[in-house]
Order: structure tokens, then sequence, then C-alpha cells
């Protein structure tokens, strides 16, 4: 709700930033598709790019709330 994102908008922003993505091309729409899914992940893989993650989005909801609290308006 923070975001204004779906939580599968962001699970997906999330892989792409994580993992790289490549672009796919359909008619005039460009998609960008992770290049790897956290289903593909071991328990130990998964446990720390689950822990990166948190930490990324922590920093961007943190900067996205200094933002909007600090405008001039």
């Amino acid at each position: 709700d923070v975001t204004g994102y779906s939580p599968e908008d962001m699970h997906e922003f999330s892989l792409c930033r994580h993992f790289g993505f490549s672009e796919q091309t359909i008619g005039k729409i460009v998609r960008r598709v992770p290049l790897k899914r956290s289903s593909q992940r071991d328990k130990k893989e998964f446990a720390d790019d689950t822990c990166g993650i948190k930490m990324m989005f922590v920093i961007l909801i943190d900067v996205c709330y200094f933002y909007l609290n600090n405008r001039l308006d």
C-alpha cells in the first residue's frame, strides 16, 4: 500500500533488480522478465536473497517517505 504497487508487481520488481532481467517485446509493449525466479533457489540461496531484497525495500521506502515528508510545496 505504501508504494502504490501490488505485491506481485513488487515481487517482479525485486527479482529484476536482484537477479537482472531481459527485455521481451510483444508488439509495442516491452516487458522486463527476471533472469531467475525465487522458486529456483535452494533454502540458503533463498534466505540470502530475501535478506538483500528486504534491505533494498527498507531503503527504497525510507527514501520515498523522506521525500514525501520533506517536499517544498
